[in-house]
């Protein structure tokens, strides 16, 4: 029985919908849950002009791909083989 198997309607009352914000991921094994509630994402741009080289901001880096670092290609690699 999983936890919504225990509600007529199918929904957790515990579970709320109180973001705009989705992620969505395919994995193996483990998964755990987080909770958001009060928490909020930032851009560390220092951060990111520190492995990239420049200024970027997260649209050059996820929806664009305007930008890579040469240094992650191995892992790149690798992640593709394990496809």
């Amino acid at each position: 029985m999983t936890v919504l198997d225990a509600y007529a309607d199918g929904v957790d009352p515990r579970f709320r919908w109180n973001s705009t914000f989705l992620s969505f991921a395919k994995s193996k094994g483990l998964n755990a849950g987080l909770n958001l509630d009060g928490s909020y994402i930032d851009v560390r741009e220092s951060l990111n002009k520190a492995y990239y080289g420049q200024a970027v901001t997260p649209m050059d880096i996820i929806v664009k791909h305007s930008v890579s670092n040469k240094g992650a290609d191995p892992l790149r690699e690798e992640l593709k083989k394990a496809k």
